[in-house]
């Protein structure tokens, strides 16, 4: 079945929208800030957290994303409260519906511009919210005035505080839909860009769909899941050999960053097996580099052992993807903070295995 009949549904709504900007002035009497329902929250102790454990620059809007989060029905969870969670991620708060964890992802490596990504975990795995907190409060603040939300009002001062100037008569006159506004004016997002490729598509403009399938994996570089959306899209036109290169790219990311897309269906639309890829992450988390690799570098490792040592804990988490049977987040801690120590990133490796 191709994918514009699966997945056309999810078009509704993009192509027009309103933002009401009369709730604004409900919060502003005479320049005076009237108290709303949603404040920024005390987070002095998380912003200790990220800057003396994780070793990274908190974001500005810290105290606006979790009192958000927190107005939404969600309980504050303490970082480093549960080892089983991805070792890269610093909590903020839990669902209790699910308990799903809503957090900050810290990247292996330097961080001096506090823009942390904002993440979901589903499962084992993630899924990206924003790249920064500010474009997550930014987009949750047009997308509660475009749905007449009860708190967008709140949410249009928070932004106002926590962000950029909130402009709603300005946003309004932004072209191309909802989903334009928030790529233009906000920030990429992988689900605006997939909602506009279903649009072209539907429209029956295959290229301009698939151009956005691109533009998406060129903003989210580090991120499988675009990938893993273009590959289903090109199998769909019945484009096989492109739909059978990308989903190979995708797997060659974090595993984890594939989220929601289902692992069975990229390593299937890749023409490879469960098996198959469980082997290649183990080689890899070993060190090693496949044939192809070697015959690409004419049978020479040139890395140096910094470089194995920090491929080595990308792959070692692969491997609670690829083989969640056989491996977890909370039994690989202290292999990892071993490998980050030898990758010379001790500040990195203090922070996933404090025991270490």
């Amino acid at each position: 079945m191709r994918l514009t009949s699966l997945l056309v549904g999810a078009l509704v709504g993009t192509d027009a929208f309103t933002l009401r900007t009369s709730p604004r002035t409900a919060h502003r009497n005479n320049n005076r800030h009237v108290l709303m329902a949603i404040e920024p929250v005390d987070v002095k102790a998380l912003t200790y957290y990220l800057t003396e454990v994780a070793c990274v620059k908190p974001p500005a809007e810290l105290g606006g994303l979790v009192g958000l989060l927190v107005s939404r029905g969600e309980e504050v969870f303490a970082p480093g409260s549960d080892a089983a969670r991805h070792p890269l991620l610093v909590p903020l708060t839990r669902s209790t519906v699910d308990g799903e964890v809503t957090g900050l992802l810290r990247w292996p490596g330097e961080n001096t511009d506090g823009q942390l990504p904002v993440v979901r975990t589903n499962g084992t795995q993630l899924d990206l919210l924003a790249l920064r907190a500010d474009q997550y409060v930014h987009r949750e603040a047009i997308l509660a005035d475009t749905n007449d939300a009860a708190d967008k009002g709140d949410l249009a001062t928070l932004a106002e505080q926590v962000c950029k100037a909130w402009d709603p008569e300005a946003a309004a006159n932004a072209p191309g839909g909802l989903d334009g506004l928030l790529l233009t004016r906000v920030g990429p997002f992988a689900s605006s860009y997939e909602r506009l490729a279903l649009k072209h598509l539907a429209s029956g403009s295959e290229q301009a769909a698939l151009i956005a399938c691109e533009r998406s994996s060129q903003l989210l570089v580090a991120w499988g899941h675009p990938m893993g959306f273009h590959a289903r899209m090109l199998h769909s036109l019945g484009r096989e050999e492109e739909a059978r290169d990308v989903p190979r790219a995708a797997l060659s990311l974090p595993l984890w960053t594939l989220s929601p897309m289902p692992l069975d269906e990229v390593i299937r639309l890749a023409q490879s097996t469960p098996e198959e890829l469980a082997a290649t992450k183990r080689l890899k988390a070993d060190g090693k580099l496949t044939a192809e690799e070697l015959r690409k570098n004419n049978g020479y490792d040139k890395r140096t052992p910094q470089e194995v040592a920090k491929e080595r804990a990308s792959f070692l988490l692969d491997l609670v993807i690829a083989q969640p049977e056989a491996y977890s987040y909370g039994a690989c801690r202290e292999e990892l903070a071993q490998l980050y120590t030898e990758a010379e990133l001790t500040p990195l490796a203090a922070f996933v295995c404090p025991e270490a």
